[in-house]
């Protein structure tokens, strides 16, 4: 059994992730949602990478992309 994690203890993970990735913020989501390789041929995705962008940009998550995007608009930081 493992303790039930909160949203900040998630956040940190993904975080750590990407930090060990030598990536920041604007380079995971670039990965993740782009279509071509710098080649410019198409690019192959995972099933779980597929899957998860797919039903993201498709408004089937709790979070939808327009959420997101307000949430970037009113950020303080921005």
């Amino acid at each position: 059994y493992s303790a039930r994690r909160n949203n900040q203890q998630k956040l940190e993970d993904v975080f750590k992730a990407i930090d060990d990735a030598n990536w920041v913020l604007g380079e995971f989501l670039y990965h993740v949602f782009r279509l071509k390789d710098e080649d410019g041929s198409k690019r192959h995705r995972s099933r779980q990478h597929a899957k998860l962008a797919s039903s993201f940009l498709q408004g089937m998550t709790r979070y939808t992309p327009a959420m997101i995007v307000d949430a970037w608009f009113r950020d303080p930081d921005g």
